[in-house]
């Protein structure tokens, strides 16, 4: 055998074994592409499923008075019979002189009946129950039995929230974010985690629910607060100012336990 006819099947030789390695490579690639593209496509069904849940469950909470732009979201938590009953955050409808109404995913508006609010007092929860009755049926929100969050949890947030002029979005909004930051003791309002998601004024007391399309809490507190100091705890103990700078770039809400505790004390 000549040289050249040696160097000619070692050069095949190594062609072959490139092309395996190409061939083995391109398989891996395919299927590690594939395995990604399934599981995007499970979280954005799973993300879908939520967003319909919140859509639901999430109500908004004006006066009756539709020329007073004030107001926000809530979030049906429990029925008896025909009656329904809507958790929301207290300075959604503190102004107890005015009339206030209940509009449903459906389209369909309610007198709504406040139950129970913490008006009084801001250090203590900033919630507020409220009732409407109807014959037409809805479901309500299921409340996670976890109560205890965790960090980088996945959550979705819905309201809906006002635009520059005042006016409520007839619209609702879903933000997805994860929670960064869980407090020992809740802040004023008994606000004690902080999440990423972005939350707008009128989004107030919509429905903040984990990857289970469960209830673990509501909005309430938005980032970069403009007015006073809400990052004050509720034995009225304020925070660093070094504490202020991350608080600051996170939205906060109120957890299930003490929406569940609230709950329970006006039933």
């Amino acid at each position: 055998m000549t040289r050249k006819i040696k160097n000619k099947k070692k050069t095949l030789k190594i062609y072959f074994f490139l092309s395996s390695i190409t061939t083995i490579s391109l398989i891996g690639y395919f299927y590690v592409e594939s395995k990604l593209i399934a599981q995007n496509t499970a979280e954005e069904l799973q993300q879908a499923k939520i967003k319909k849940i919140a859509e639901s469950v999430t109500v908004t909470i004006s006066p009756v008075n539709t020329n007073m732009n004030i107001g926000g979201s809530g979030v049906l938590i429990n029925q008896e019979n025909d009656s329904y009953y809507v958790i929301t955050n207290n300075h959604v409808v503190e102004d107890i002189t005015i009339p206030y109404q209940i509009k449903t995913n459906q389209g369909n508006t309610y007198s709504a009946q406040i139950i129970a609010q913490n008006n009084e007092n801001s250090m203590v929860d900033d919630l507020a129950l409220l009732k409407f009755s109807s014959a037409i049926k809805y479901q309500p929100v299921t409340l996670s039995e976890d109560e205890d969050i965790t960090n980088n949890q996945l959550i979705i947030a819905s309201g809906f929230p006002f635009n520059e002029k005042g006016i409520q979005s007839p619209q609702i909004k879903h933000t997805i974010g994860t929670i960064k930051i869980i407090l020992n003791q809740p802040l004023k309002g008994g606000y004690q985690f902080g999440y990423t998601n972005e939350i707008n004024n009128g989004m107030s007391g919509g429905a903040i629910l984990n990857s289970n399309g469960e209830l673990i809490g509501i909005n309430g507190l938005g980032k970069y607060p403009a007015i006073g100091n809400p990052y004050i705890y509720q034995n009225g103990v304020e925070i660093t100012n070094i504490a202020w700078e991350t608080m600051s770039e996170m939205s906060w809400g109120i957890p299930i336990k003490s929406i569940k505790l609230f709950f329970s004390q006006t039933n």
